[in-house]
C-alpha cells in the first residue's frame, strides 16, 4: 500500500495483492460433450498466482481554488486478476444456470468478474453555505462495459436529521455485471436520524 502527493497537491493511493490460489470457483468453455452438454464448466485454481491492484486520486477543489471549498473529486483504476478478460464467456447463461442449480457454482463466484474496473466520486457540501450537499457516484466494469450511476441531493434538516434524494442508473448488456436484470433507473429516499436511517 502506498500514497503519496503529486502535482497540485493531488493524493495519490496505491494498493497491489499477491495471492497463490483463489478463494472462487472459475467458469471455463470447454468442448460440449455428455457431461458438459452447455460447453462450459467449473474449476478450482488453486495452484496459481494472482495479481490484483489499483491506483487512484483524491482532490479537494479547495486547494485549486479557495471558492471551492468543499468541492472534491475522487477516482479509482482497479485490475482484478481474479477476474475474466473475456466477457462473452458469460452469454452462456444457460450453461451458468446449470452450473448454479448444480451446486458446482455460486452467485458470489460471478461478483467482480470484470478484470478492469473504474469508479469515480464527485461530491460538493454546503453548496454555497446551504444546508444542501450534492454527489455523483459512478461506477464500471471496462471489461463487458456496463456501469452504474449514482447522482444525489442531501438536505440537512436539522443537526442529527437528513435526507438523501438518490437516482440510481444502470447501463449495459443483459449479460453485463451490472445490467444482469436490464438496464434500470429508479428513485431511492432516505432520511437519517442520529446513527439510524429509515
Amino acid at each position: 500500500t502506498l500514497s503519496f502527493p503529486l502535482i497540485i497537491d493531488i493524493d495519490m493511493f496505491a494498493e497491489g495483492v499477491v495471492s497463490y490460489g483463489a478463494n472462487k470457483i472459475f467458469l471455463s468453455e470447454t468442448e460440449v460433450s455428455m457431461e458438459y452438454p452447455f460447453g462450459i464448466m467449473a474449476v478450482e485454481k488453486n495452484d496459481e498466482f494472482f495479481f490484483s491492484g489499483t491506483i487512484g486520486f483524491m482532490l479537494p477543489l479547495t486547494r485549486i481554488n479557495s471558492e471551492w471549498e468543499a468541492v472534491s473529486i475522487t477516482g479509482q483504476y482497479l485490475f482484478n486478476g481474479l477476474g475474466y478478460s473475456v466477457p462473452s464467456l458469460f452469454e452462456n447463461q444457460e450453461g451458468i444456470g446449470s452450473l448454479k442449480a448444480l451446486g458446482d457454482i455460486s452467485p458470489y463466484d460471478l461478483m467482480q468478474r470484470g478484470m478492469h474496473y473504474a469508479a469515480c466520486f464527485v461530491s460538493w457540501n454546503e453548496i454555497l453555505d446551504s444546508d444542501f450537499s450534492t454527489s455523483v457516484f459512478w461506477i464500471a466494469n471496462l471489461t463487458d462495459g456496463s456501469w452504474q450511476i449514482s447522482p444525489a441531493i442531501t438536505w440537512d434538516i436539522i443537526d442529527y436529521a437528513r435526507a438523501t434524494l438518490t437516482v440510481p442508473i444502470f447501463y449495459g448488456d443483459t449479460v453485463d455485471e451490472y445490467t444482469s436484470q436490464g438496464r434500470s433507473a429508479g428513485i431511492k429516499f432516505d432520511v437519517s436520524l442520529g446513527s439510524g436511517s429509515v
